[in-house]
């Protein structure tokens, strides 16, 4: 039976735990056996107690986040109930901990607090109760997180790595606020564990350091590397904008279209705020730079709730960085315990919940109806423009408002009126909704044919709410088209020597007049679309 059972739950299926993975190879060097466990937060509470308690183990390690506590509780308050067993609790969530936490949850035997690679090893050594606070250890002598047992249950997820840890900025909100210096691996040592992570076949690797382009020379020469690898997979990582430089531009320029993923924490644009939260503002210059790259992902963070930001100053926040964002994530203030913020919570006004995610209720300058508009912005934001489903149809119908945000919150009041914010909606009828509010703003045939066009990029065949006026042969046209061994062979060698019929049922052609006549072919199977209108 394994010395001890290493439980995370993580926020959706397609991720993954690292830390749990690096105890684990520490566990074993020290000659300890561990056993992981991935769940995620979806999954009934129930399954994952009945797994971990038939696992054979007296000792339960759980990796405890923001968004997984209340269950990692849950399920080891009943583990302790069920079973003699040992309880520790370590992650993201233990740093800082205090007395008072072990006092009110007593079935834990034992809180880490920091970095948990050589204190989970001292731990069952020592049979250590109560907190410890771990040191900082050196992170060059952290082994590779993933080994090769764990290729099957990592395959086409996102994994993490991590190539440097701890960050050289002080945000109030941020636990990292208080952390040690930035301790990096060297840029060899990190290009052969990418390398051996991409055997793995994730989809994504996200880069968790908390600024990748700390050091500006490092960060270069491991884009270069990651624009040439052979992959498929998509690199995500978080940096600093105003750090970028024009060298740094070219580079990303030269990148294959969306290898890369950049996310920059902007949070706010008004100085007052930035300067309340110990941050420094990103120049507006710099977003549109790399938007005008085209082949870069760009992930921007607002967080509503911050010192000094009414709803008017956020309104300017958003549509400040909107037009530059491949997706835009309106996110709440977190006051987690042990954060200047928190410290200074009075000070500024701001009510939290007392549980975890301790999300923002209300402040000195954004009341409680205030947080609650913006998260149904946020809703119709994930849906409708992160979601990427409606790329060219927003693009028309947010310029029948004066600025993005209230299109968002417009649109926000429609769906709810309609009873279809948060209630449980079909992608389908996400664009009916859509349709209906164009069609209530006496839109243009153009934006129709963008919806009709995002509409077709995921469902094929026709739908009554667009139009179809194509000429009396064009079925007719898309048969003779299929039957062209010549094209076939050009575009869809694929289906090289199939029969027209067969291909017409992963293949489907048409018509749009979106500022000007074209024919489009969009082939399903591999999601390729496809220019045709010289043959029609």
């Amino acid at each position: 039976m394994p010395d001890i059972a290493l439980v995370g739950i993580n926020a959706r299926f397609s991720h993954s735990n690292l830390a749990i993975r690096y105890l684990r190879n520490s566990l074993n060097k020290a000659n300890f056996s561990a056993e992981i466990f991935d769940f995620n937060i979806n999954q009934r509470k129930e399954e994952i107690l009945r797994e971990l308690y038939f696992c054979n183990t007296s000792c339960y390690g759980f990796s405890a986040y923001i968004w997984n506590l209340e269950i990692c509780l849950d399920i080891a308050r009943n583990l302790k109930k069920l079973k003699e067993c040992k309880i520790i609790f370590g992650g993201a969530q233990m740093y800082g901990c205090q007395k008072d936490f072990l006092e009110k949850y007593r079935f834990i035997d034992t809180v880490v607090s920091g970095e948990g690679e050589k204190a989970i090893v001292d731990v069952l050594k020592e049979n250590i109760t109560g907190i410890y606070n771990a040191q900082a250890q050196d992170f060059k002598e952290i082994p590779f997180a993933y080994i090769e047992e764990d290729k099957e249950s990592t395959k086409n997820k996102m994994l993490y790595y991590e190539s440097s840890r701890g960050c050289p900025y002080r945000c109030s909100f941020c636990l990292s606020g208080d952390n040690v210096k930035v301790r990096a691996k060297d840029i060899e040592t990190v290009k052969e564990e990418i390398a051996k992570l991409l055997e793995f076949s994730p989809h994504t690797v996200k880069i968790v350091d908390r600024t990748f382009n700390f050091d500006r020379k490092r960060a270069y020469g491991l884009i270069k590397f990651f624009g040439e690898l052979d992959t498929e997979a998509v690199f995500h990582l978080e940096i600093c904008a105003e750090l970028l430089q024009d060298e740094d531009f070219e580079l990303l320029k030269k990148v294959p279209k969306n290898r890369i993923q950049l996310e920059i924490g902007v949070q706010s644009t008004n100085k007052k705020t930035l300067e309340a939260i110990n941050r420094n503002p990103v120049t507006i210059e710099k977003l549109k730079k790399l938007k005008e790259l085209k082949n870069i992902h760009i992930h921007l963070d607002l967080i509503a709730g911050l010192p000094y930001e009414d709803i008017n100053s956020f309104k300017q926040s958003f549509n400040d960085i909107f037009p530059y964002a491949s997706m835009l994530q309106l996110g709440f203030l977190k006051v987690l315990p042990s954060t200047q913020i928190k410290r200074e919570a009075e000070k500024y006004g701001i009510v939290s919940n007392e549980k975890p995610p301790y999300e923002v209720l209300k402040t000195n300058y954004l009341s409680y109806e205030d947080v609650n508009c913006l998260k149904e912005i946020e809703e119709c934001l994930e849906r409708f423009h992160n979601s990427e489903s409606f790329k060219r149809s927003l693009d028309y119908v947010i310029k029948y408002f004066s600025t993005p945000y209230d299109f968002f919150y417009e649109f926000s009041l429609f769906l709810k009126e309609n009873k279809a914010l948060f209630e449980s909606r079909t992608k389908k009828d996400d664009f009916y909704m859509l349709y209906d509010f164009m069609k209530r703003l006496g839109c243009e045939s153009n934006a129709f044919e963008a919806l009709k066009y995002d509409f077709t990029v995921l469902f094929r065949g026709y739908d009554s709410h667009f139009e179809y006026n194509y000429p009396q042969d064009f079925k007719k046209q898309c048969t003779e088209l299929f039957n062209n061994e010549e094209f076939i062979e050009k575009y869809l060698c694929e289906y090289k020597g199939q029969s027209a019929k067969n291909i017409n049922k992963y293949c489907d052609i048409h018509i749009f007049n979106i500022c000007e006549y074209s024919v489009l072919l969009f082939e399903r199977n591999n999601g390729k679309i496809i220019e045709v209108t010289k043959f029609f």
